[in-house]
C-alpha cells in the first residue's frame, strides 16, 4: 500500500516532520513482506548522510511482558504482546488506539493485508481483526490449529500461512484470509521456525527447508526438501536463504524454485561462528546474516561452494533479524539499534533503546522498534530525523512514608523514585534528601527532579514522617494505704507516655521490716493503658508471709510497654503506709 501524502504529526511537546515528497510505503509484515526479505525498496528519506540526526520521537510502554517486532500500515503500528493482547498505536504519537485480547500470549509479529490484521496466539489460534477498531476489539474470525503458533503469519494472494507445533510434531497451515477457513495443511515433523512465500511456493524451515505449492490440498506434500535450514527462510535474488542453526553452523542458499530433486542441493554455504534461528535480509546483491556468535556478516547472493563474507562486524551478544533500506543495514542489539553501510560494513550511527531490541521496521522516514527490559517491560519506540522534544518526564513517586525512630536523633528512610519518558529510555532522577538519609523526628519533605536527555524536567515531592520512639516514665506516690486486719496494701502513682492507648505492664515487690531479721514481702502485677501525656494507676499487694501494717515500706517496680518501639522504667522508693478503713 503506497501512502503518498506528506505526514505531519504533532503530539504534546513533539513535532515529527516527515518528507513532503513521498516514495514511502508500509511495512505490513514481519521482515517487510511475505518473502521475508527484510528490505524496503521504497525508503528514500533515511540514508547514510543523515542517520546521525535520528532521535527518539516517542516511546510507549505496552506492558510488563515482551512485545513483538512492529509492523506499520497506514500510519498505525501493530504489535503483539505476551500479555495476550494485540495493540494498535498511532505511528506519529505512539498513543495506543485500541487493543484486542487473545487467549494466550502473542510471541510472533502480526501481518496486515486488505484492512485486516492477522496474528497467531499461543492459544493455538490464528485471529483476524479489522485494522480500524476500538478496545476491546473483537475478532472477525479465529481459527484453531493443532498447536502453538510458531511463526509470524505470511499473507499472500488472499491466503494466511502459519506454522504451528504440538510437542515434537508440527504443521503448516494455509487459511483463507477472508473467512479463516482451512484451505489445506501439511504435516511436519517439528514446528516451523518461519514461513516465507515466493510466487507459487511457500517455504517452511525447521532443520530442513520444505517447499510446498501455494495451491494444495490436505495433506499437502512438499515439492522438494533441502537439508540444513532451521532459521526463518528469506527469499531474494532467486534464492532462499536459511541458517542451519546449531546443527552445523552453516548458512545455506537454496534455489527459489518449485522444481528441485530432494534433497535439493545447496547453491552455496557460508560457514558461521554459531547457529541462529533468526532470519537474514536480502538487498542489492548481498544477504546480511545475524550470526549466533554476535556478529553481522554480509555475503554476496551470487556465490558458489563455500562462501566467505564480504564484510562482518562483531556486535557481541544479542543480534536481531536485520532490516535494509536505502543502502543502510539496521540491526537490533542488546541495548539499541546499530546502522551500517550495506556495501562496505562501516558503522554509520547507533541509537540507544535501553533494552534488547527486536528486528526494526524502517518506513516513511522513521525507524520503529520493539524493546524489552525487565525493569521497564515491553516498549515500542519511533525514531525520526531532528525530533523536538518539549515534554518532561513523568515522575513515579511513592506514597507518603512513615518510619519509626529508635533514637531521638531520628531514623533512616529508604525509598524508590523512578521516571519514564516518551523519548528518553533512562531519564535521570535526583532527590533531596537522598534515599537512606536520616530524617529528624516529625515530617520532612523529599524533593525530587527528573530530567530527560532533551533537558526537560519535572519536580515532585512526598513526605517522610518519623515517629518518635515510645517514651515511658512512671512515678510512685509517697503515701500508700493498708487495711488493718487484712494487711492489703494499695500503692498508686502516675504514668507518662507520648502516645495514648499503649498497654503498660507493671510488676514489683513491697518489703516491710517488722522486726530485726524479719521482713514481710509481697509481689504485685498490674496492666493498664497509658493515656498521654499522663494518667494515674494503682494496684494492691498482699504479703506472702504475714500481714503488712502501717509504716514505711520499700517498693521496687519495673514498668514495660511497646508501641511501635518498646521502653521500660525501673525504680525503688520508700513510701509510708497509713491505715485505712477498707
Amino acid at each position: 500500500m503506497l501512502a503518498n501524502n506528506a505526514l505531519v504529526a504533532t503530539m504534546v511537546g513533539i513535532v515529527l516532520a516527515f518528507p513532503a515528497v513521498a516514495s514511502s510505503a508500509d511495512w505490513p509484515q514481519f521482515h517487510f513482506g511475505a518473502d521475508r526479505s527484510g528490505y524496503n525498496p521504497n525508503e528514500s528519506t533515511l540514508d547514510a548522510s543523515n542517520l546521525s540526526r535520528l532521535g527518539a520521537s516517542w516511546r510507549t510502554a505496552i506492558s510488563n511482558a515482551p512485545v513483538t517486532s512492529p509492523v506499520v500500515v497506514d500510519g498505525v503500528v501493530f504489535v503483539g504482546s505476551n500479555d495476550r493482547n494485540l495493540y494498535a498505536l498511532d505511528a506519529s504519537t505512539g498513543a495506543i488506539l485500541w487493543s484486542a485480547p487473545t487467549g494466550e500470549g502473542i510471541s510472533r509479529s502480526p501481518a496486515v493485508a486488505n484492512g485486516r490484521v492477522y496474528v497467531g496466539s499461543d492459544d493455538s489460534r490464528v485471529y483476524a481483526f479489522p485494522t480500524s477498531c476500538s478496545t476491546p476489539c473483537a475478532p472477525l474470525w479465529a481459527t484453531p490449529t493443532n498447536g502453538r503458533i510458531s511463526s509470524a503469519p505470511a499473507v499472500a494472494n488472499g491466503v494466511v500461512y502459519v506454522g504451528a507445533g504440538r510437542g515434537a510434531e508440527g504443521d503448516l497451515w494455509a487459511l483463507d484470509a477472508a473467512t479463516g477457513a482451512v484451505k489445506w495443511t501439511a504435516p511436519l515433523s517439528s514446528s516451523p521456525n518461519g514461513v516465507a512465500v515466493s510466487g507459487n511456493v511457500v517455504y517452511a524451515a525447521f532443520g530442513s527447508l520444505y517447499a510446498f505449492p501455494t495451491e494444495c490440498s490436505t495433506p499437502c506434500s512438499p515439492l522438494w526438501i533441502g537439508w540444513g535450514a532451521s532459521a526463518l527462510p528469506v527469499v531474494g535474488d532467486g534464492r532462499v536463504f536459511s541458517d542451519g542453526s546449531f546443527v552445523n553452523n552453516a548458512f545455506n542458499a537454496f534455489p527459489d524454485t518449485d522444481s528441485c530433486s530432494s534433497p535439493c542441493p545447496v547453491l552455496w554455504t557460508g560457514l558461521t561462528g554459531s547457529g541462529t534461528s533468526r532470519g537474514a535480509a536480502v538487498a542489492g546483491g548481498r544477504v546480511y546474516v545475524p550470526d549466533g556468535n554476535g556478529t553481522l556478516a554480509a555475503y554476496p547472493t551470487a556465490c558458489t561452494g563455500f562462501c566467505s563474507p564480504s564484510w562482518s562486524v562483531p556486535l557481541g551478544g544479542f543480534v536481531s533479524d536485520p532490516a535494509v533500506a536505502n543502502g543502510v543495514v539496521y540491526v537490533g542489539t542488546g541495548d539499541g539499534i546499530r546502522m551500517y553501510d550495506s556495501a562496505a560494513g562501516a558503522e554509520l550511527s547507533a541509537i540507544g533503546t535501553g533494552g534488547s531490541t527486536l528486528s526494526p521496521a524502517v518506513v516513511n522516514g522513521a525507524v520503529y522498534a520493539s524493546t524489552f527490559d525487565f525493569s521497564t517491560g515491553g516498549t515500542v519506540s519511533a525514531f525520526v530525523l531532528d525530533p523536538v522534544d518539549t515534554t518532561p518526564p513523568t515522575l513515579h513517586l511513592p506514597d507518603d512514608l512513615s518510619v519509626v525512630a529508635f533514637e531521638l536523633t531520628g531514623a533512616p528512610a529508604e525509598y524508590t523514585v523512578t521516571a519514564t519518558d516518551n523519548v528518553d529510555p533512562s531519564p535521570s532522577v535526583s532527590c533531596s534528601p537522598p534515599s537512606g538519609s536520616t530524617f529528624p523526628i516529625g515530617t520532612s519533605n523529599v524533593d525530587c527532579v527528573a530530567t530527560d536527555s532533551s533537558g526537560n524536567s519535572v519536580a515532585g515531592s512526598f513526605a517522610v514522617t518519623v515517629i518518635a520512639p515510645w517514651d515511658l516514665s512512671l512515678n510512685l506516690a509517697t503515701r500508700g494505704s493498708v487495711v488493718p486486719g487484712t494487711g492489703v496494701v494499695t500503692v498508686s502513682g502516675t504514668v507518662s507516655c507520648n502516645r495514648t492507648g499503649t498497654p503498660v505492664s507493671l510488676f514489683g515487690q513491697v518489703r516491710q521490716e517488722v522486726a530485726r531479721r524479719a521482713t514481710l514481702t509481697g509481689s504485685f502485677f498490674a496492666q493498664f493503658a497509658c493515656i498521654a501525656p499522663s494518667s494515674t494507676w494503682q494496684t494492691t499487694v498482699i504479703a506472702d508471709n504475714g500481714r503488712f501494717g502501717a509504716g514505711k515500706v520499700d517498693v521496687q517496680f519495673n514498668a514495660f510497654g511497646c508501641e511501635l518501639t518498646c521502653d521500660s522504667v525501673q525504680g525503688n522508693r520508700t513510701i509510708t503506709l497509713t491505715a485505712s478503713k477498707s
